[in-house]
């Protein structure tokens, strides 16, 4: 398991969580998931959905959570941004093509 404060030591510029988060409603792992509210990166901390998150309620709920947490929800969504070394990266998420059947 690693924690936030381990990530942090490695002072990342970027963090992406993809997908396949958890297999259940927000309020069933809101203690497991409190440590990814203190997840902190450069250029952001970004989420993209995989299928699990369709499979018990409303992945809007975990939307919203992440939201709170500061965690950008790339939901058939990208954000483009220039690194300080002007490098441009692009984030994208798309949902899992069978994430529908999911619910």
């Amino acid at each position: 398991l690693v924690i936030p404060s381990e990530i942090a030591l490695e002072l990342p510029d970027i963090i992406a969580i993809a997908g396949d988060l958890a297999d259940g409603y927000v309020r069933d792992f809101a203690t497991a998931a409190a440590p990814l509210c203190s997840l902190k990166a450069k250029y952001g901390v970004y989420f993209a959905t995989g299928n699990h998150e369709y499979m018990h309620g409303n992945v809007e709920e975990w939307f919203s959570y992440l939201d709170s947490c500061n965690i950008t929800v790339l939901h058939n969504s990208y954000k483009r941004f220039v690194t300080n070394n002007a490098d441009q990266i692009c984030m994208a998420g798309a949902d899992d093509l069978y994430a529908a059947k999911a619910q």
